[in-house]
């Protein structure tokens, strides 16, 4: 399914609601980057390993694939990599403008491979990805 997530640092996001306190209007969109599912995943795998898949789903055949995985989980209470959650947001995500807050704010976010730096090095911390050398090779 290549939907399009809306991705944003959270510095990015935590500075702007700071700003919308003193803002006369009362709601934003804090879209940051429009990015197609594929991708990212293309990005994420030229960054710090792993293989994108050759094989697109349709939306139903990835939500049954979910669906199946989570009742296989479930009794071992184990997680699985694509929830039907996540299913559900790649196809119904869009690209939203956050042209409000850009102008109104003065949100400006991360650049995308800077916020994906930050969400693996706090992965990495948390244990649930391999730790990367200087050079972007896994450690050992």
């Amino acid at each position: 399914v290549d939907g399009v997530f809306n991705l944003v640092d959270s510095g990015a996001v935590a500075r702007a609601h700071v700003a919308a306190a003193n803002a006369t209007r009362r709601e934003y969109t804090l879209a940051g980057h429009s990015v197609r599912v594929g991708e990212l995943l293309r990005r994420v795998a030229s960054r710090y390993g792993g293989q994108v898949p050759t094989t697109e789903l349709s939306v139903d055949e990835a939500r049954h694939r979910a669906l199946e995985e989570e009742r296989a989980a479930m009794p071992r209470k184990d997680r699985v990599a694509i929830p039907r959650e996540l299913v559900d947001l790649a196809a119904s995500g869009q690209e939203v403008s956050d042209a409000h807050a850009r102008h109104e704010l003065g949100f400006e976010p991360a650049p995308l491979d800077h916020a994906l730096e930050q969400s693996y090095a706090w992965l990495a911390r948390l244990g649930l990805v391999p730790r990367l050398n200087p050079g972007g090779i896994h450690a050992s």
